[in-house]
């Protein structure tokens, strides 16, 4: 299966507002929507505009190439590369924990959003 988002919605039950910034946000993105909060865009955002991001769910997401995961890691998401990645140091913001396994072959991994 093939999309082209980071994060493609699994299941979610509830949402924040989310005010972006300067640079619009497009959907599927990972936010920090504050300090130890994460939140997906679920629309498009643009520059200064305002919209609910879900904050709770399970989500999959586009991993680093070759690397795996395993149950219960902490995952976070690294904007430079636009993927998610369990290396800490490649982390700008943790975005939640693998709920299941993910081989290093397996481009795309599941996590539970702000776990």
């Amino acid at each position: 299966m093939s999309f082209g988002l980071p994060l493609e919605r699994y299941k979610s039950n509830d949402r924040a507002e989310y005010t972006a910034g300067g640079a619009a946000v497009s959907a599927g993105m990972p936010v920090e929507v504050f300090s130890g909060l994460v939140g997906v865009a679920i629309n498009d955002i643009p520059a200064n505009g305002t919209d609910e991001v879900d904050i709770t769910g399970r989500f999959r997401a586009k991993s680093k190439a070759a690397q795996a995961w395993a149950v219960g890691q902490v995952v976070g998401w690294d904007a430079s590369e636009g993927e998610f990645t369990s290396e800490g140091d490649d982390q700008d913001f943790v975005v939640g924990k693998a709920v299941a396994a993910k081989p290093a072959d397996a481009a795309y991994g599941v996590i539970l959003l702000n776990a």
